[in-house]
């Protein structure tokens, strides 16, 4: 991966990469807070006078190459069951479009789901059979500026939140950082992605959870042993064409209807350590070093859209 020019807020989360959260499977919280944004967050702020040119960059959410659907029926994981999606959302942050050895920032604009350098990413549409666990507004392009789209080939990201702002008091915090469902705790911080499924036969549920782990300290000091932040950087890539998200990736070699086990009570993977439903999808699929894994391979789960 070619090394980048990081942005101010990349590179004070850095340092703290190798000290890393969340807390042990069970503290989940799953309520709503009142932050939940309100419409398809477009831009605010274009004003005369603003540097750069506006930017658009949509991401299209997948599954196994077809395109994502809360109502759809799709076939996935290692034991090839029927599920429906019940939640589909991610963290940006740090946007950067390169133009062959120019790194060009996106400044996002304000709303409801980005402030900052961060956004929130909402495929989940609040409908009432399938994904019911979120608000019925979605957010599935960035928008901001930039400084040209001249000669932009490539881009690149992180899947998270600044480490700064990750142990955040969420009944705090502004948009789109105030949502208790995409939080663990002060410790744990966020849930940098978070998608789940429920079998059609069983109604078993199967969670996938990305955040930090093995996190100590105090409110808004908080350090993680296991950061678990996805570097994303992408060739051939297009502004107007975007980015593409294939969700049945996340549970490649998790059997979604088989049965909790003791030592693993919580189906699908929650990002702790020693989690089994975690190894396959993180060494294979995120680019995560995760338990006993021989190799990591380059993350997979995001592509440009062709």
């Amino acid at each position: 991966m070619r090394r980048l020019v990081l942005p101010m807020s990349l590179a004070a989360a850095l340092p703290l990469a190798l000290l890393g959260c969340p807390p042990a499977d069970g503290a989940e919280g799953e309520g709503e807070g009142e932050g939940e944004g309100e419409g398809e967050g477009e831009g605010e702020g274009e004003g005369e006078g603003e540097e750069g040119v506006p930017v658009s960059i949509p991401f299209v959410g997948l599954v196994d190459g077809a395109p994502f659907a809360c109502a759809g029926d799709f076939v996935l994981g290692s034991d090839n069951v029927d599920v429906t999606f019940l939640d589909a959302r991610f963290y940006v942050q740090d946007v950067v479009l390169i133009a062959g050895a120019e790194f060009r920032p996106v400044t996002l604009d304000d709303n409801a789901f980005q402030r900052g350098s961060v956004a929130l990413m909402d495929f989940e549409n609040g409908d009432t059979d399938s994904c019911d666990t979120g608000s019925p507004d979605t957010h599935t392009t960035l928008t901001g500026r930039v400084s040209s789209l001249d000669g932009v080939t490539g881009i690149s990201f992180l899947i998270g939140v600044p480490e700064e702002e990750n142990h955040l008091d969420v009944a705090a915090a502004e948009a789109p950082l105030d949502i208790q469902s995409m939080y663990w705790s002060w410790t744990g911080g966020y849930k940098f992605l978070k998608v789940d499924v429920a079998v059609d036969a069983s109604g078993r549920t199967s969670f996938f959870h990305l955040g930090s782990t093995v996190c100590s300290g105090e409110p808004g000091q908080a350090t993680c042993l296991n950061a678990n932040r996805i570097e994303v950087e992408l060739d051939g890539f297009a502004v107007d064409k975007g980015v593409a998200v294939d969700f049945a990736r996340l549970f490649e070699g998790i059997a979604l209807d088989a049965a909790p086990v003791a030592d693993d009570p919580v189906k699908g993977c929650m990002s702790g350590p020693t989690d089994p439903e975690c190894t396959t999808p993180f060494s294979q699929v995120l680019g995560l070093p995760h338990g006993e894994a021989d190799m990591v391979a380059p993350q997979s789960l995001f592509s440009a859209v062709p």
